[in-house]
């Protein structure tokens, strides 16, 4: 073989490889793999991430030992820039947290630290932040950090993606428990816009050309829409503001409680058959296509629902 790989890990199951062992490396990366390993996912376990930061990086060649000048030379040491361990300046991975210590750029790709400075042996509710790594697979510089910081007694963290699309965020994370309940009150909640959509559908096409002129059109005729749908739209608004407001405040606080629970149900389960590693990439990771099932359900449901309510 003529590509070293000592030192490296295999990015499914994480045991580190061996020039004897049966490989195979990514065309697009060139990432080595555990044939079995890489047989069982079916692809690269860096599939989702070619082309950005958290991709593929291959190791930085060693360089030559510096020794400081004078009878009594010594080793030059320096510190790891993630946990602080004392290495010898030719040292490329910290022999304490198993980071690389050089920043390199490999074309648009630039190093960026999976653990988001968390070291891999923390314990986070139970669990070794390593274990959590494996299991959030996408992103993991952002939620390890946060779920470190919520472990050390911070309540509140904020989520965007959970904010602006709680009921495709929390099914793209697999907590379809929750991606439920909060599709379930987006629904809901925008159940109140009925009476008011039914009296705008009676309006003119003129007055449904634009925004500004549908405001005026409806400036013009409150007495004749009434005061309850006007009430009933506004407290549509404004719950609906609340459940997004909800669901980025407990977004990472579910998402950790939910990574946790099933990252102990798969170390205390029997699963000699399966790497726990693989267990836990399978159990993990991400769904898009669950994602926008969620988008598409609620949307789905709303219009079902403002349809039969036309037939009324």
């Amino acid at each position: 073989m003529g590509i070293s790989v000592e030192g490296q890990k295999c990015p499914v199951c994480g045991a580190y490889l061996f020039d004897n062992d049966d490989l195979v490396f990514c065309p697009e990366c060139g990432a080595p793999h555990h044939r079995d390993c890489y047989e069982a996912i079916g692809h690269c376990a860096y599939k989702d991430k070619h082309g950005t930061s958290e991709g593929y990086m291959p190791p930085v060649k060693a360089e030559p030992k510096v020794e400081a000048e004078g009878p009594n030379q010594q080793q030059i040491t320096k510190r790891c820039r993630f946990c602080g361990e004392e290495l010898s300046l030719n040292e490329e991975v910290c022999h304490r947290c198993g980071r690389p210590q050089s920043a390199q750029q490999f074309g648009a790709n630039v190093f960026v630290d999976p653990m988001g400075g968390v070291l891999p042996n923390e314990d986070i509710d139970g669990v070794v932040a390593e274990d959590l790594r494996r299991y959030v697979a996408v992103n993991t510089p952002r939620y390890l950090p946060r779920f470190k910081a919520m472990n050390q007694g911070k309540k509140r963290s904020w989520n965007w993606a959970a904010f602006l699309i709680p009921n495709v965020w929390f099914f793209y994370r697999k907590m379809y428990l929750p991606g439920v309940l909060f599709s379930l009150l987006l629904i809901t909640v925008t159940l109140f816009l009925l009476p008011l959509s039914a009296v705008v559908s009676t309006f003119p096409q003129e007055a449904l050309s634009s925004t500004v002129r549908l405001a005026q059109y409806l400036a013009q005729n409150i007495e004749k829409i009434g005061a309850l749908p006007l009430i009933l739209a506004a407290l549509s608004g404004v719950l609906e503001l609340v459940v997004r407001i909800v669901a980025g405040l407990t977004g990472d606080k579910l998402y950790k409680k939910s990574a946790v629970q099933n990252i102990k149900k798969i170390k205390e389960s029997d699963t000699e058959d399966v790497p726990v590693e693989l267990a836990l990439a399978r159990k993990g990771g991400v769904n898009p296509l669950m994602g926008i099932v969620g988008l598409l359900a609620v949307d789905f449901v709303l219009e079902w629902i403002a349809a039969f309510y036309t037939l009324l």
